[in-house]
């Protein structure tokens, strides 16, 4: 559906830009807030420090908006992440969410846990979402838990996305939503649809009758 060049992100880079890849769908930038504050010294990903202010507030998101008439459905995102998680003075994040932004409020979707160590780990979530005009996703920490658990998250300590990459052989592809783009069907559509369905259950009851 729509991508995400991670990779050539540098570390004073505020946004990265997203690129369609299925037609009508217009993407939208990865940024951040809340409090949250970019990792200035890291290129090739997308870097955040300041997981200590609220969890409800520091986000990261990104997603698409449907051109009016056609509808998405989001089945995968595809991904890497680390957080900082060998020092106990200096720990990120260890319970990471997706949220979908609905209405105003963060609708719950996912849930992982990254390990400690500060290695690379695939970030593949099987998704279920409908998409008939702006889909906004947000990534935020779940809850307090660093990558060590009983050590404090450190607000200097790093969580980073990166492009899909593939851990065992080490080849590269861009962060992306998996998905299909359909047209909408009309509302007379669907009144000829419910019509057809009508007249072959008439047409079996009276099949059944005789």
């Amino acid at each position: 559906l729509v991508s995400w060049d991670l990779s050539s992100s540098s570390g004073a880079d505020l946004t990265v830009p997203g690129t369609a890849i299925a037609p009508n769908l217009t993407p939208m930038d990865i940024s951040f807030g809340g409090g949250l504050s970019k990792e200035l010294s890291h290129n090739g990903a997308f870097g955040l420090v300041n997981w200590t202010v609220d969890k409800e507030d520091g986000y990261l998101q990104f997603g698409f908006t449907v051109q009016p008439g056609y509808q998405a459905h989001v089945v995968g995102l595809f991904a890497s992440t680390d957080s900082e998680g060998t020092n106990p003075a200096e720990l990120g994040p260890g319970h990471m969410g997706l949220y979908r932004e609905v209405g105003g409020a963060d609708q719950f979707i996912a849930g992982w846990t990254q390990q400690p160590g500060g290695f690379l780990e695939p970030l593949v979530l099987a998704l279920d979402l409908t998409v008939t005009d702006t889909l906004t996703l947000k990534i935020k920490r779940r809850d307090d838990t660093s990558t060590i658990p009983g050590f404090p998250i450190a607000s200097t300590a790093h969580w980073r996305l990166h492009d899909d990459r593939n851990i065992v052989t080490g080849a590269e592809t861009d962060m992306f939503l998996h998905g299909t783009v359909s047209v909408v069907p009309e509302p007379r559509t669907y009144a000829l649809i419910a019509g057809l369905g009508l007249l072959a259950f008439g047409y079996g009851r009276r099949r059944f009758a005789k």
